[in-house]
This record gives structure tokens, C-alpha cells and sequence, in this order.
């Protein structure tokens, strides 16, 4: 593999990493994991290559662009999860509340 693969793959890498974050802006969780296993394979074929640390200064920019993405993914990430766990405690507790009545509700009225 060349050095100029490596850039390429790079490049690659950013571009990969900015549809991750399109997808995190839509919560397309789905294609945003699909496309977080294309982005891996790249990144392991780039850091396993023998002349990666000469070319680490050609692509430092590029993987510098990947880590602002990932922790603005990360960030969406975090709030999608967040809201995710709130809806799950309001539907536990409807849940419960409509046991409650349920058992309320089959009971003999008093006389």
C-alpha cells in the first residue's frame, strides 16, 4: 500500500465520520453503526500499515476532523440515550399506576 492510499483512506475516514454524524443529528442509530464498521475497518487497515507513523503528520488534520466529530456523535448520542431513559420511567410508572388501578378497580365496592 502506498503512502497516498493511506491519505486516501483517510479522507475516507472524515467522510465516513461526517455521515456518522448526519446520522446522529437524524437519530439513525442503525446507519450510524453501519457506517461506524465501514469507518473501523479503514482505521485498522490504516494503523497496521508499516509507514503510518511517517505519514501520522500528513494525517493528523483528517483524524483531529474524526475525533471532533465522534465527540459531537458522542455528545448526540448522549442525549438520544438520556431521552430514551426518561420515556422508558414514564412508561414503567404508567405501567405500575395502571396495575394499581386495575387491583383498585376488581375490588368489591364497600357496603
Amino acid at each position: 500500500m502506498e503512502s497516498i492510499e493511506i491519505y486516501s483512506m483517510a479522507r475516507q475516514v472524515v467522510t465516513l465520520s461526517q455521515q456518522m454524524l448526519d446520522f446522529a443529528h437524524q437519530s439513525q442509530w442503525r446507519s450510524f453503526e453501519a457506517t461506524e464498521k465501514q469507518r473501523q475497518k479503514l482505521l485498522t487497515t490504516i494503523f497496521s500499515h508499516q509507514s503510518v507513523t511517517t505519514m501520522l503528520p500528513k494525517i493528523a488534520t483528517f483524524m483531529q476532523q474524526v475525533l471532533d466529530f465522534d465527540n459531537e456523535s458522542l455528545q448526540l448520542g448522549n442525549s438520544a440515550r438520556s431521552e430514551i431513559l426518561q420515556e422508558l420511567s414514564t412508561i414503567r410508572s404508567n405501567v405500575h399506576k395502571v396495575g394499581a388501578y386495575q387491583q383498585l378497580s376488581s375490588l368489591e365496592p364497600l357496603k
